[in-house]
């Protein structure tokens, strides 16, 4: 014979646990505890969102500081975000764009296939380096980038190094309270099973 609180659905004739019959029955048993339960709730779901939180981070820190990549835009393209180089040049920050419609776009032909670094308020620019520049910005070809020395990439880095630093603090401290969120839940959890020893 079925347990009473499991129901067989009309359309399907399979049996389902989702009985309003089976909460009220399970909510009898929660209500000395409801306080613990909604901390447990709480702290679960403040859990998931970081952990939701963390690959996005890494790949705003990929897309944005360490691979800042942008393309010429030599077809029609109308976006709010193109910049301007002083020669009349269009490009694109590729990070800027949904992969899905990048792909797209690049099977239409819509960007150049050579690869530009986005430097964004450049302090120093060293000798001899071939690049184009907009208004607040630089752009430098890969290849170019790859010429320079460590020190003179670290210095013309500079802005990417501080957003990259500040993304890795943040990532510190979302990982820390992953950690220490799971110290609350244990110990209502050791003090629900306690009470209910003690019954």
């Amino acid at each position: 014979m079925p347990h009473k609180f499991v129901q067989e659905d009309e359309i399907s004739g399979k049996k389902s646990v989702f009985d309003i019959n089976i909460y009220k029955w399970l909510s009898g048993y929660l209500k000395p505890y409801w306080v613990q339960f909604f901390l447990n709730l709480l702290v679960l779901l403040i859990i998931t969102g970081i952990n939701l939180a963390l690959p996005y981070i890494l790949k705003v820190g990929i897309d944005r500081y360490i691979m800042p990549s942008a393309r010429e835009i030599v077809g029609n393209y109308n976006n709010p975000k193109i910049l301007k180089t002083e020669d009349g040049r269009n490009f694109i920050i590729m990070s800027s764009i949904s992969s899905g419609k990048v792909d797209e776009l690049k099977k239409k032909g819509i960007f150049s296939k050579k690869s530009y670094y986005y430097i964004p308020k450049p302090k120093s620019i060293p000798k001899g380096l071939h690049y184009l520049k907009g208004k607040g910005f630089i752009l430098i070809p890969a290849v170019e980038m790859g010429r320079l020395s460590l020190k003179e990439r670290i210095s013309l880095r500079s802005y990417h190094i501080l957003k990259i630093r500040q993304l890795a603090f943040i990532l510190s401290l979302l990982s820390s309270l992953i950690y220490f969120s799971h110290m609350p839940r244990n110990i209502i959890s050791r003090k629900l099973v306690r009470k209910y020893q003690c019954q």
